[in-house]
C-alpha cells in the first residue's frame, strides 16, 4: 500500500531529531506515512505512538504496519484531545487527510459520528516511554487541544514538536502553550495562511 510523499521537509525532520532508541508520537497519523518512517528510524529499541480517530485511516494504518512489520508501534485509534473519555462528534471528510473535530465545510463533510477522546499525557503515562524526543501534531485544527492534554508530557521529556496549525487563531496560541521552546516555521503564511507548519524546538 502506497503510503505517499507528501511534506518531505517534514519526513527529512524525522531523520533529524530521531535516532535508533528514539521515541516518537505521531497524533494525526493518518495512514502511517510518518509512523513507518519514523519505526524504521528508531528500530527494535525504539518506539512509535500513532494516534488516528478516523476509522478509514486506522484500518489503512495498521495495515500498512503489518506489511512493513513495524513491531515497535502503538496505534491509537481514539482521538488526542485534552481530556480523556469525553465522546466528540467526529465531522468525517470526503477525502480521508481532512477529517476533524473542529469545523469542515458542508463540501467536505461525508458524515459525522461519535469518537472517544484520550490526552496524550494518559497514553504516555500507560506505555511508560523511556524518553519522547519528537512529536508530530496533525488534527485538522485541534492541534491547541491537543497541547492542552500533553502537558506532563511536554513538562518531563521536553519534546521537539512539529506542528501543523490550521487558521491564524490556533497559530497566536502556540507562544502562550510552549513557553519555553523556540518557535520557527517552515513554511511561509504567505504561500498559506491557514495551513503553516512550524517547528518547536525546547531551550535548553
Amino acid at each position: 500500500m502506497a503510503l505517499g510523499l507528501h511534506e518531505p521537509h517534514i519526513l527529512r525532520l524525522l531523520g533529524d531529531y530521531l535516532g535508533p532508541g528514539s521515541v516518537f508520537i505521531d497524533v494525526g497519523a493518518h495512514i502511517g506515512t510518518y509512523t513507518v518512517r519514523a519505526s524504521k528510524i528508531v528500530g527494535e529499541k525504539g518506539l512509535v505512538i500513532a494516534f488516528e480517530p478516523d476509522y478509514r485511516n486506522y484500518y489503512n494504518l495498521v495495515t500498512n504496519l503489518q506489511l512493513n512489520k513495524c513491531t515497535n508501534v502503538v496505534p491509537v485509534p481514539l482521538a488526542a484531545y485534552s481530556r480523556d473519555g469525553v465522546i466528540l462528534e467526529f465531522m468525517l471528510a470526503t477525502g480521508t487527510g481532512h477529517s476533524s473535530l473542529i469545523h469542515l465545510s458542508r463540501r467536505e463533510l461525508l458524515y459525522k459520528l461519535p469518537v472517544y477522546t484520550v490526552t496524550v499525557d494518559t497514553i504516555v503515562r500507560q506505555v511508560r516511554p523511556k524518553t519522547v524526543d519528537l512529536v508530530k501534531i496533525d488534527t485538522e485544527g485541534a492541534e491547541v487541544e491537543v497541547l492542552r492534554g500533553m502537558r506532563r508530557t511536554i513538562e518531563r521529556y521536553q519534546p521537539v514538536l512539529i506542528i501543523e496549525t490550521h487558521g491564524e487563531e490556533q497559530y497566536k496560541l502556540l507562544p502562550s502553550l510552549l513557553e519555553g521552546y523556540r518557535l520557527r516555521e517552515l513554511t511561509m503564511a504567505y504561500i498559506n495562511p491557514w495551513n503553516r507548519h512550524v517547528l518547536a524546538e525546547p531551550v535548553r
